[in-house]
């Protein structure tokens, strides 16, 4: 979570990729350029015959359900990889901006945060069905050129400077001193 995907997903789309998202998440102060969800990603473990809909598309797939995608398919996965303490720090403030008192206990979310995200890079670096792109999601937005092109590459067929505009500088917010 509040890893940069969003973002990746903005930043194809602009490139011209078609995205699958159902706008079921509104836009709102924690991200202001929407969510780029799909609900019914979640069903694909007792539904797998959904991914039908997502074909020739870009999908956000939450990493716990990376597990879940069929082995028969190729998958390019573009991992957005942030510090945790910041992504603790988002989560947090996201969630006391919902009315969660305190928005949690931090140690526990970093710890648990920790070793999702080492449980997740593993599973993308032994599957042979997932094809994955790490990105630096605070250099990405530091220094955007040389991963628009390492980006536009991987994916194909797409160019760099059409992503550019979706990266807001300002938007990299609970940023790592």
């Amino acid at each position: 979570p509040r890893s940069g995907t969003s973002l990746m997903m903005q930043m194809l789309e602009a490139a011209g990729i078609p995205v699958l998202t159902d706008g079921e998440r509104a836009k709102d102060p924690d991200n202001p350029e929407g969510y780029y969800e799909w609900e019914r990603i979640k069903l694909l473990g007792r539904r797998p015959e959904i991914l039908r809909e997502a074909a020739g598309k870009t999908l956000k797939v939450i990493a716990p359900l990376l597990a879940q995608l069929p082995a028969r398919h190729h998958y390019k996965v573009i991992y957005m990889d942030r510090p945790i303490s910041e992504v603790v720090e988002s989560q947090r403030r996201m969630l006391v901006n919902r009315g969660h008192a305190g928005g949690g206990d931090p140690e526990t979310m970093s710890r648990l945060l920790k070793a999702f995200r080492e449980s997740t890079l593993r599973l993308l670096d032994r599957a042979k069905h997932f094809e994955p792109l790490i990105v630096d999601y605070p250099d990405l937005v530091r220094n955007p050129a040389p991963w628009l092109a390492r980006i536009a590459q991987f994916v194909g067929n797409i160019a760099p400077a059409d992503m550019a505009p979706a990266i807001r500088p300002g938007l990299h917010r609970n940023r790592e001193r």
